[in-house]
């Protein structure tokens, strides 16, 4: 904190009138930074060609902020405020996703269940790439599969 006040010019102590802690400082910098990340892929959600657009905008994202990711994944198992916040992003990238899918196939059983599966495989892809095989080539085999054959659901 000491570092972060010292480059805006304040006392540190200042920084405290605002910020509790070094995780709501944290969280309030993540929010101002994923916010037109998550207001897009909303608006995207809501086209019924949105899918394959909103899988390439959350890869581009998911890559360029890779490590935050990670640290904030991490963070939220010692800190109620990051888990809390990351729940709350978390409820809206899914909630999308699930409305994409939707659009797609109005029949998809129990969406926020496919999207939930969908956010964890990305999640997932990425930690366990490969450089024969990327986190964007399993995302982008695997969710259209998801969205449109009814027989992954059965």
């Amino acid at each position: 904190m000491a570092d972060i006040a010292e480059s805006a010019g304040v006392a540190p102590n200042t920084i405290y009138w605002y910020f509790a802690s070094k995780d709501e400082l944290l969280l309030a910098l993540l929010d101002q930074a994923n916010s037109e990340l998550l207001t897009q892929i909303e608006v995207l959600a809501q086209e019924a060609d949105g899918l394959d657009r909103l899988i390439e905008h959350v890869l581009s994202a998911s890559r360029k902020n890779l490590a935050l990711d990670r640290t904030v994944r991490q963070r939220a198992l010692a800190s109620d405020v990051v888990r809390r916040w990351r729940m709350r992003v978390h409820e809206r990238f899914r909630n999308a996703v699930a409305t994409s899918l939707k659009a797609i196939n109005p029949d998809i059983p129990e969406p926020e269940l496919v999207a939930e599966a969908a956010i964890s495989m990305v999640e997932g892809a990425f930690d366990y790439e490969t450089p024969e095989l990327s986190a964007e080539r399993i995302v982008r085999h695997v969710i259209p599969l998801l969205a449109r054959r009814k027989e992954c659901f059965e």
